[in-house]
C-alpha cells in the first residue's frame, strides 16, 4: 500500500521510465540499509492538461458542442488513468527490487507536478536519483530536471549511473573550507565509508588542513589515504582523472564551499561535473 505522506527522515529513490531507474533502486537500498533508514519510492505523474476542450470549444459547431466536449473530458480521464497505473506498475516492480535487496522498510508513493518543487518540500535524508531521465535517454543528455533539483534542494543528493553497485572506493572531494570540516564531521557520525577504500583528495596546496581533516577520520577508525591534486586548471576534469585512475566507485562532495569547488554548484560546472563524473557522485548538504 501506498503512503500517504513521505516521512521526515527516509531515503527517497525517485523512479521514473527510463533504464536508470534500476539503478536507482540498488543505490536507494543500498544507502538505506548503510544509514538504517526507511526508504519512499516516489514516482512523479506528469500533469495532465484540463484546458484542451476550452480551446476547442469555440470552433466546434453548436449542435455537436457538447458530444464532442464530452468525449474530451472522457478522453483526459482515460489517459490520466492509465498514466497512474503505469506509475503503480513501476513502484511495484521497484520494491520488489529493493524488497529483494534485503530491504524490508520501503513505501511507495505518487504525486503530480514537478520534482523539483516537490522534493524541496520534503525533509528527507537523502534523495536518490538517475543521472539521466525518460525525456533525456534518446538525447545523451542529464536530466532536464536534475540541475534545478540540485541548486534548490536542502536535502543529499546521490547521483548514481548505470550499474550501481554497493562502492568499494569511495572518493571525497575535500575544499578546506568550514563546510568541507562539517562534511567530514558527518561522515564520522555515520556507516558510509565502513568496509570501503577512503580516498581524501584536495585541490591545492594546504597540505595542513587535508592532514586535519585525514586525522579526524582515522580518530573515528575510518582509514583514508590522501592526495593533493595541483596540476591542470580544470579541478573537474583533475578529479574525474583521479577517479579514473584509482578505480573510484563513489564521489562524495559537497554542494557549497569557500573554495574553487563553489563554481561546481553556481552555474555550468553543475552540468559539467555531473556530465563529466565516470562515477556515481553523493551531494552532501
Amino acid at each position: 500500500m501506498a503512503a500517504d505522506i513521505i516521512q521526515k527522515t527516509c531515503v527517497i529513490g525517485c523512479i521514473d521510465r527510463s533504464p536508470s531507474a534500476i539503478a536507482v533502486c540498488h543505490a536507494s537500498a543500498w544507502i538505506a540499509q548503510t544509514l538504517n533508514l526507511p526508504l519512499t519510492l516516489l514516482h512523479m505523474n506528469e500533469k495532465i492538461p484540463t484546458s484542451a476542450h476550452h480551446d476547442l470549444s469555440g470552433i466546434i459547431g453548436f449542435d455537436t458542442r457538447e458530444t464532442l466536449l464530452n468525449e474530451l473530458v472522457d478522453i483526459e480521464e482515460k489517459r490520466a488513468r492509465l498514466i497512474r497505473e503505469e506509475g503503480r506498475q513501476l513502484l511495484m516492480s521497484a520494491k520488489k527490487i529493493t524488497q529483494d535487496l534485503g530491504l524490508l522498510d520501503v513505501n511507495t508513493l505518487q504525486r503530480q507536478g514537478a520534482l523539483a518543487e516537490m522534493l524541496n518540500q520534503e525533509d528527507a535524508h537523502i534523495v536518490v536519483l538517475g543521472r539521466r531521465g525518460e525525456q533525456s535517454e534518446l538525447t545523451g543528455h542529464i536530466g532536464s530536471q536534475l540541475e534545478g533539483i540540485i541548486r534548490l534542494q536542502k536535502n543529499s543528493v546521490l547521483i548514481c549511473k548505470r550499474n550501481f553497485a554497493p562502492p568499494k572506493k569511495i572518493m571525497i572531494a575535500f575544499d578546506g573550507s568550514g563546510e568541507g570540516e562539517r562534511i567530514i564531521h558527518r561522515l564520522t557520525q555515520v556507516k558510509l565509508l565502513a568496509d570501503s577504500d577512503c580516498y581524501l583528495v584536495m585541490y591545492g596546496n594546504q597540505d595542513s588542513k587535508l592532514k586535519k581533516a585525514q586525522n579526524r577520520l582515522h580518530q573515528t577508525g575510518i582509514k583514508a589515504k590522501t592526495c593533493l591534486l595541483q596540476n591542470g586548471d580544470n579541478i573537474v576534469d583533475e578529479l574525474c582523472r583521479f577517479a579514473v585512475q584509482n578505480n573510484i566507485d563513489l564521489i562524495i562532495m559537497g554542494a557549497f564551499g569557500h573554495s574553487r569547488l563553489k563554481q561546481f554548484f553556481a552555474g555550468s560546472h553543475t552540468t559539467d561535473m555531473i556530465n563529466k563524473t565516470p562515477v556515481s557522485l553523493l551531494v552532501i548538504r
